[in-house]
């Protein structure tokens, strides 16, 4: 099968790759001189000036694939078999391109396997799902809250509270004074900023009575304060009420 329509249309110094080509697909001397219309010792003279005999195996493959290729991607209409050889010739375009890195300085094992490359990689950390930033926390927080409603503002800061509230009482009962300082610092943005910053201002009295008995002399010696803050935390005013005077403020 002819691979020129008219091999006389091209120069004949530009005939050396196709003949490089044929020859490296087992054509003889004389038929890529008969095919290309160029002659014998032209031909011989192209084979041993550019050393085609000794040329390596893989240098062979890639010219292979390069040609068809090219004749397939030139095709105005394809067809689904066309395809499915194109993505086979991709495939054997990567294996040769990582036996050039093997080959090459440098190279190792990895670069023939992937597997083995990963291996060698290290573990990977694992991305965060649905990961947020604190800037980007902040910046949605602000989004959502200056699209609320009156009323609706009145039922995120009730729940807000609610959530503060229950921190401190768990911070009570599990005795983890470690949480204090935090604690205020979000008491302090909420319904309860006086109740925190009155925590702030007696924090050692706080923090004694959550992790010392109350039969210690040192936490005897500040009961006053002690009793101030127990009324508070377990409260004369319950939870569901204050939730309820909130909400209804709002309607108002």
């Amino acid at each position: 099968m002819s691979i020129l329509a008219d091999p006389l249309t091209i120069p004949v110094e530009e005939r050396v790759r196709p003949a490089r080509s044929l020859y490296w697909r087992g054509w003889s001397l004389a038929q890529i001189s008969s095919e290309l219309d160029v002659k014998y010792d032209t031909v011989k003279s192209w084979a041993r000036r550019h050393n085609w005999e000794d040329a390596p195996s893989i240098r062979k493959l890639e010219d292979c694939l390069e040609t068809r290729l090219m004749v397939l991607i030139c095709k105005d209409k394809k067809t689904g078999d066309n395809y499915t050889e194109l993505d086979a010739l991709r495939r054997q375009v990567e294996s040769l391109a990582k036996v050039r890195r093997y080959e090459a300085p440098g190279g190792h094992s990895g670069d023939l396997n992937d597997k083995v490359a990963n291996r060698n990689a290290g573990e990977k950390k694992k991305a965060k799902k649905n990961h947020f930033t604190a800037d980007q926390a902040a910046e949605l927080k602000a989004m959502f809250l200056d699209q609320l409603y009156g009323y609706q503002e009145a039922w995120f800061e009730a729940l807000s509270f609610r959530t503060v509230v229950e921190g401190f009482h768990e911070m009570i009962r599990r005795k983890t004074e470690e949480d204090l300082v935090p604690w205020i610092e979000r008491g302090r943005g909420s319904l309860v900023a006086s109740f925190a910053n009155g925590i702030a201002r007696d924090v050692a009295a706080v923090r004694a009575a959550i992790v010392t008995s109350w039969s210690n002399g040192q936490t005897e010696g500040q009961i006053t304060k002690l009793k101030l803050v127990k009324r508070q935390m377990y409260g004369r005013g319950k939870l569901d009420l204050l939730e309820a005077r909130l909400v209804g403020t709002a309607w108002l």
